[in-house]
């Protein structure tokens, strides 16, 4: 025996509160809600179902822990029939969990240890696609269910059994749920394998569950018919890093408990105001449970910041959403930052990550520092190479004749370069008065300076032509020497990136 179910959605005054509406209005304008959360996006959609997923098998029985915890995405994007649809094997829904979960829009539908604060995910995930069914075994019974646009407003049909376990013909058949969403939105392009594959994992909110060993989740392709074409398991991985901060504290006046948690990372990260919500720079806002934010706070934006990620736990934020509060945005994407609570986090997190940011900075100089000083000595060194190569063909010369190029302050009225015989060095007068302004201080640095470098080896190169002219003994004519080898000269000294050539 079985009944069915055949209506409109249904609302509760809670949820209208939550978009600063009333119940009844909500209503009229859900489908437009439901867009603004997804936007459009099997992403954010699969993110809405994954986190159901994860919060099901949180609320199996303890004795169960051991047992594998699968979920199961897979992707048809075919031109006729383009679907996502997603599947675990925890407690399933039975008839009235089901009509609260996927037929109403009520009170919070998870709970205390769960991230479904407001009971819409799984239908804004399925309406601003298309539209969708829902199959779930719970306790050896099938319920189903249909949820779709139906005469402008949102609709839900159900099938739901009645009577002992497996009169419907799953008796040994496992809990778990199936959400299969048809996109079919004409203003909705349809998701790829690829590009599943490549977002999925980077998601900040889906971090934890993708993390989590006790939790595989894999990603399938299909055919029309349900052939698995490819199959991939889907992780995350936080990067490597060292922890530079570890903070527990009270937040302000509020006195609410909160964590600090920062690692540097080996290597440059993207930021959130490159990547948006695939970025792997950013703490995570935690209530514990959920993730409900990623941010640098003030320094989104630094690239100094980009090597910092880790996370901020602050438990009172899941009270604050389930007392119905506007912490979190309507579309659940981010927390609503100009919230009392929010506001006082944002001071703090930017607290704790400015002098953090600073030492980045400080580092990066340093080891800009050092870099420039390495890249200047090898340019050295490959200029007086070259120079004696020159001096072997021009004075036929046997052993080198220059041994380094140095700088000096000779003072204004002294060359601006001269050759030493004894120590057979080419001296680089930076006391010259046409000399100072471009390298009296960047010769200190490595010359990095595009002016620098061309007037060093232009001094360079007329030394080393006077030198070999005076000790061929007339025989070879400077100037000559001076045009055949000046480009060798200035590609010897002068940086690559500084050479019109090598711009283009």
């Amino acid at each position: 025996m079985a009944f069915r179910v055949s209506r409109p959605l249904t609302y509760s005054n809670r949820f209208g509160k939550q978009q600063s509406a009333s119940g009844g209005l909500f209503q009229l304008h859900q489908i437009t809600f439901a867009d603004k959360a997804i936007q459009g996006d099997p992403i954010r959609a699969l993110v809405e179902l994954i986190t159901n997923c994860d919060d099901a098998y949180n609320k199996r029985p303890p004795e169960l822990d051991h047992e594998a915890c699968p979920i199961e995405i897979s992707v048809c994007a075919g031109e006729t029939s383009p679907f996502l649809s997603i599947s675990d094997r925890a407690v399933g829904m039975d008839a009235p969990r089901m009509d609260q979960a996927l037929g109403s829009y009520t009170s919070a539908t998870s709970t205390g240890a769960d991230r479904g604060y407001f009971g819409r995910g799984l239908k804004d995930g399925i309406l601003a696609l298309g539209d969708g069914e829902v199959e779930s075994v719970s306790n050896g019974s099938v319920h189903r269910a249909w949820l779709g646009i139906r005469d402008g407003q949102p609709y839900y049909e159900a099938h739901h059994p009645t009577g002992t376990p497996g009169s419907d013909g799953a008796a040994h058949a496992p809990s778990g749920t199936t959400v299969r969403i048809h996109v079919n939105r004409p203003d909705v392009a349809p998701p790829t394998f690829r590009n599943l594959e490549r977002q999925i994992p980077f998601h900040f909110m889906l971090r934890g569950i993708l993390s989590n060993p006790a939790r595989r989740i894999y990603l399938n392709e299909t055919s029309p018919d349900g052939e698995v074409l490819r199959r991939k398991r889907l992780q995350y991985r936080f990067p490597s890093g060292r922890l530079v901060l570890d903070n527990s504290l009270l937040l302000g006046r509020f006195e609410i408990p909160y964590r600090v948690i920062v690692y540097q990372a080996d290597r440059e990260l993207s930021t959130p105001r490159q990547s948006g919500p695939y970025a792997e720079a950013g703490l995570l806002i935690t209530d514990g449970n959920a993730i409900l934010d990623n941010t640098l706070g003030m320094f989104d934006a630094d690239p100094d910041a980009g090597a910092l990620f880790g996370r901020l736990e602050c438990p009172h934020l899941n009270k604050l959403m389930r007392d119905n509060e506007p912490i979190v945005q309507a579309t659940r994407h981010g927390l609503m930052w100009d919230h009392e609570v929010a506001r006082e986090l944002r001071l703090t997190l930017d607290e704790r990550l400015e002098p953090l940011v600073k030492n980045i900075a400080r580092e990066a100089v340093s080891l800009r520092s050092a870099r420039d000083a390495a890249a200047a000595a090898e340019r050295m060194a490959r200029g007086v190479e070259t120079i004696n190569e020159i001096a072997r063909v021009g004075a036929g010369s046997g052993g080198p004749v220059f041994e380094r190029i140095a700088f000096a302050d000779a003072g204004v009225d002294a060359p601006r370069v001269r050759y030493d015989a004894r120590t057979s060095a080419i001296e680089v007068n930076v006391g010259h008065h046409a000399v100072a302004p471009y390298l009296a201080s960047a010769a200190r640095r490595g010359v990095p300076s595009a002016q620098g470098q061309a007037l060093l080896a232009e001094l360079v190169l007329d030394a080393v032509c006077a030198t070999i002219a005076e000790r061929a003994g007339g025989s070879v004519d400077a100037a000559r020497l001076r045009d055949t080898h000046a480009e060798r000269v200035h590609a010897a000294l002068v940086e690559a990136r500084h050479r019109v050539d090598d711009l283009g």
